[in-house]
């Protein structure tokens, strides 16, 4: 996907997010062991929650930034492109609760490191407010899960 908008950087998060939960989801269904049963699931509902939150996101915003040309953003995934292989790829009903966690955590850390990185270089008032909403519900997520599999790694 060429991404030269805000409009396609939104639509591009929002996907991640339904194919992550989607991979998650089936890989709780498949799982032999309950706890990691449970935390897949778990961690499926707030994929399915932030990419809820990303559409109404979308739907809510409704600004000309969002469906302006902005040459660094296509420039940023090629230079710096986020590697969502993981998330096809990887048997989650195979994986321990720390393996799960890892391959969550690092695509979100990809995402949440872009965002940032975006920020830094857009010169946009209106651009680095979106940017930092957009970095916020990334951020709050990562919080969230990584709540529930502490608690999941308690147990």
């Amino acid at each position: 996907m060429q991404i030269t908008n805000f409009t396609q950087l939104i639509e591009w998060t929002r996907q991640l997010h339904q194919h992550l939960a989607n991979a998650l989801q089936q890989g709780g269904e498949l799982h032999q062991q309950e706890r990691a049963q449970l935390l897949l699931e778990s961690l499926a509902q707030l994929e399915q929650r932030l990419e809820r939150t990303i559409k109404r996101f979308e739907n809510e915003t409704n600004t000309a930034a969002l469906d302006a040309y902005v040459p660094y953003l296509y420039s940023a995934f090629e230079q710096h492109p986020i590697r969502t292989q993981r998330i096809y790829t990887e048997p989650y009903q195979n994986l321990s609760i720390a393996q799960i966690s890892e391959v969550v955590f690092d695509v979100h850390d990809q995402v949440i490191d872009f965002y940032q990185r975006l920020k830094r270089e857009s010169k946009v008032p209106e651009a680095q407010e979106l940017l930092g909403a957009l970095l916020e519900l990334e951020q709050e997520a990562e919080k969230r899960m990584a709540s529930h599999i502490d608690g999941m790694q308690d147990m």
